[in-house]
């Protein structure tokens, strides 16, 4: 995903780096000197305000430029990015998106929040209430997902950009469920998923999980979902 938004900006080489142990015992002069000069010959060297780099954390902006002005290269910082007086940073996006900020979570990242999942087999449960949902699987365990509840959702699937969904996450509290499931029902499109992936656009939360008495009160709140959907999509 990150490689994905990084060439949508124009970017013509990336050179990811495998953290490996051994890596991680490079010291900051080491990195600069072996790796970053030998094998890149940079003119230019681009670090965000807070990087740090090398064993135990030890490089900083202040050795690159040190090292900068003895091997040749510029070195520029990235001031902190502050919006509505809140300095960006990785954890308070982590923390919005955990708490379902997704409005937040977005403005903060500058783009809409979103991930991929493949679709997977579930206990059809949507589909005998009359909202046929797909169980999204996401391809790495750690990707960070929302916290429970039930949201606004566009969803792409192959030639199809843009479609009207609710993102339900939760552990099913009605049927006494105790795996958490993430499961996306589009509004008006019909047609087998199974083991395709699917990019999900989250947009914002509508409600919290909710465990009801019976699957009848479920359905009920699922069509009041589907009208407070509507209604927000109408004013997006």
């Amino acid at each position: 995903e990150k490689i994905s938004l990084l060439a949508d900006q124009g970017m013509d080489h990336l050179v990811v780096l495998p953290f490996t142990p051994e890596f991680s015992l490079l010291s900051p002069e080491a990195f600069i000197r072996d790796f970053l000069v030998k094998r890149f010959h940079p003119r230019t060297v681009i670090i965000g305000y807070d990087h740090r780099f090398g064993h135990d954390r030890k490089g900083d902006i202040h050795l690159l430029r040190q090292f900068g002005a003895l091997l040749g290269f510029e070195v520029l910082e990235i001031p902190p990015e502050v919006v509505h007086e809140v300095t960006v940073s990785s954890t308070k996006i982590r923390n919005a998106i955990r708490a379902g900020k997704l409005l937040e979570a977005s403005e903060l990242l500058g783009y809409p929040y979103f991930f991929s999942g493949t679709v997977v087999a579930g206990a059809r449960v949507g589909r005998s209430l009359g909202f046929p949902t797909a169980n999204l699987e996401a391809p790495d365990p750690r990707k960070l997902l929302p916290g429970e509840g039930v949201y606004l959702a566009l969803a792409d699937l192959a030639s199809w950009r843009g479609l009207k969904g609710l993102l339900s996450i939760g552990t099913r509290p009605t049927f006494s469920g105790d795996r958490r499931v993430t499961e996306l029902y589009l509004m008006d499109w019909e047609g087998e998923l199974y083991g395709q992936t699917l990019k999900v656009t989250v947009l914002e939360k509508i409600r919290d999980q909710v465990r009801f008495e019976d699957p009848l009160q479920l359905k009920s709140q699922m069509l009041s979902d589907r009208l407070e959907a509507e209604h927000r999509f109408s004013h997006r």
